[in-house]
């Protein structure tokens, strides 16, 4: 009898534990692009306040404003200012000509009007629009990686980072980073053979712009992945010594609104009375079934050994196999076969298609870092003794391109 007693304590507690926690836990994480500085969701910017506010020596501030604000604000006439998912205005041209630098984070298109206004050549230095798509309802959709190289400069060392590209309004600014006649300092491209800019800086009246267009960067998100605080860290410092101020003119609390804010099923339950007394009688009911039940004699229950596992019996079952008819090609084809639809599903590229194949080849000998010939001359030999069943390699031959398959699978 005190087992069953205890068995119904800890039931009721266990339930009591899991309706407080359910209660209790927060709302899913809700993707939108604020940039606003008190979000903590993944495209806010609280995060990253937090680490500038903790890192700049010089001083580090958050406004609530656009540029208005911050060309009027007498207080901020010393200080740097950073605008972040703001249209371009000419009073930023005129907090630049008094001395101010100004870093402007946007994704834009910079016009034929815009560049002459900024003294841009529009062939050496434009914004090129572009469109990935993303799906919110699914959540977070990773489409690629962004591979990005720092420039070399009096202050930092050439570096390297791969991020995730994350965004669903992609624009680049596309330049001839060699050519003499560019007005403009490359800061942040591709490593990439796109000679894509990703942040540039120039000198303007008394004071500096520095653009970055790729706003996501200077969001939570990017902040918590491998180097994007330090590279968040390098653009900020393009903007000197002086004191900063960020003006921050998102929607009020946007991830708090209920058009955007994600509810459990339990928690719109909760918030309709009648549906919250039926959660809570149906709870009670299924408490006061397990009372009863618990009350009575419980049953022997026989012991069930665990199923004896037969995936190395079937390996080896397979290997004796192979061996004994010594069927190189069978074998060469079905490894192959099981790597191309592995590379299909993991790559999202069909190397069925020989038209592409020397792009394909090249993808992904950057992707998996073994040598191109060697890649091209594997999947031309296999190819052969998949088409031609007359074709019987040696075991030698057998055993390298099997080797070569398992490593291209090894590195994807």
């Amino acid at each position: 009898m005190k087992i069953s007693k205890y068995f119904i304590v800890a039931i009721i507690l266990l339930f009591v534990v899991l309706l407080l926690v359910e209660i209790k836990l927060p709302s899913k994480f809700v993707w939108e692009k604020t940039y606003r500085h008190s979000d903590p969701n993944p495209y806010g910017a609280q995060l990253v306040d937090s680490l500038l506010s903790s890192s700049v020596k010089q001083g580090y501030d958050v406004k609530f404003g656009d540029y208005e604000d911050a060309f009027n604000d007498s207080s901020s006439l010393d200080k740097s200012v950073i605008l972040v998912d703001m249209d371009f205005s000419p009073k930023i041209l005129e907090m630049l000509k008094r001395g101010q630098n100004v870093l402007w984070i946007n994704n834009c298109y910079l016009s034929d009007s815009l560049a002459k206004v900024l003294d841009f050549d529009i062939y050496d230095f434009n914004l090129s629009p572009g469109y990935y798509g993303f799906n919110k309802q699914s959540g977070i959709e990773i489409i690629g990686k962004l591979h990005l190289k720092w420039k070399k400069d009096s202050i930092f060392d050439t570096n390297k980072y791969d991020l995730p590209d994350l965004g669903n309004d992609n624009v680049t600014i596309v330049a001839d980073i060699y050519n003499d006649t560019c007005k403009v300092k490359p800061l942040l491209i591709s490593r990439m053979s796109d000679n894509k800019i990703y942040a540039a800086t120039r000198n303007y009246g008394k004071g500096k712009l520095v653009v970055v267009c790729y706003p996501v960067l200077f969001t939570n998100y990017y902040a918590l992945e491998p180097g994007g605080a330090e590279l968040i860290m390098r653009l900020v410092s393009e903007l000197g010594n002086a004191p900063i101020v960020r003006y921050d003119n998102s929607e009020p609390e946007i991830y708090l609104d209920e058009e955007v804010e994600s509810k459990s099923v339990l928690r719109f339950f909760l918030q309709n009375r009648s549906l919250r007394w039926a959660v809570y009688l149906t709870l009670l009911t299924i408490v006061l079934s397990l009372i009863f039940t618990a009350r009575r004699k419980q049953r022997v229950i026989p012991e069930i050994k665990e199923p004896e596992n037969q995936t190395l019996n079937m390996v080896k079952h397979i290997g004796l196999m192979y061996y004994r008819y010594h069927d190189n090609a069978s074998l060469v084809r079905n490894k192959f076969n099981s790597m191309t639809n592995e590379l299909r599903r993991v790559m999202l590229i069909d190397y069925d298609n020989q038209m592409n194949d020397d792009e394909n080849f090249k993808f992904l000998s950057q992707h998996t870092a073994i040598d191109f010939d060697t890649i091209r001359n594997t999947f031309y030999r296999a190819r052969e003794i998949v088409d031609n069943e007359d074709v019987k390699p040696s075991d030698n031959e057998t055993k390298e391109l099997v080797d070569i398959m398992n490593k291209i699978l090894s590195n994807i």
